[in-house]
């Protein structure tokens, strides 16, 4: 599986910087809608969204969800746990665990262009670019070149990992606009304040920082509390 040689070189970078406090809203088909906290610091990021917490911890090549009504969490290493996943994303689509992946066109074509239309969010500035693959608008971002989490865990990485966990197997890099070197170029350029991701089968969804804010952190943060159950402790041994 590529995914096995491609983690520990992901899972071995660590940023610099100060950590950021981020709260997002996310707006389905006009609507309905999400809101989440994302803080990032040095190599680590957690995202928190309704009873659900997720924690990715590159220095320690950790990834961790947690369920905070059921004090619940299950996670480890992150060989394991995106293996355990892949493998359940596999049997759903296939019945069988041994075949069948996310088909990747490694030959598309992603634009990146900027849009001459700049917005102005909690203080911080965002240029307009969209994201075209093959031709085809998929996304419109604003990047905020004064909010500097991206500096704190590269965005290549995270990026790869998140597809990873849902269940993508990635080839190489550049097969799609999220792991593209055109994207990932214009991600460590800022952090998005907002993005509206185009989808033919479905109406625009729109992410929008509301909040950002550097701060401290402690590495507890970025742990499971110890009064926690782990359901599934062999991912930790």
């Amino acid at each position: 599986m590529i995914w096995r040689s491609i983690l520990p070189l992901l899972l071995s970078a660590v940023a610099l910087n100060g950590g950021w406090a981020i709260n997002e809203i996310t707006r389905y088909a006009g609507s309905e809608e999400f809101k989440s906290e994302i803080f990032i610091d040095k190599g680590r990021y957690k995202s928190k969204s309704g009873d659900e917490t997720m924690i990715i911890d590159m220095n320690g090549r950790k990834i961790y969800f947690m369920y905070e009504s059921k004090k619940r969490y299950w996670g480890g290493k992150a060989e394991a746990v995106i293996g355990d996943i892949f493998k359940n994303s596999v049997t759903e689509m296939s019945g069988d665990a041994e075949v069948g992946h996310t088909s990747i066109n490694e030959k598309s074509i992603i634009e990146i262009v900027k849009t001459g239309e700049n917005i102005t969010i909690d203080g911080f500035e965002g240029i307009g670019y969209q994201v075209l693959v093959d031709g085809e608008l998929k996304k419109e971002i604003y990047i905020a070149p004064k909010l500097t989490a991206n500096g704190e865990i590269d965005p290549k990485d995270l990026s790869t990992i998140m597809l990873l966990l849902s269940g993508v197997e990635v080839a190489s890099a550049g097969v799609i606009a999220e792991i593209s070197d055109e994207y990932i170029n214009l991600m460590r350029q800022g952090y998005p304040i907002r993005t509206i991701e185009y989808d033919p089968s479905g109406d625009p969804i729109l992410t929008e920082v509301v909040k950002a804010r550097q701060r401290n952190f402690s590495l507890d943060e970025f742990s499971p509390p110890k009064n926690f159950i782990n359901t599934k402790k062999e991912l930790e041994e």
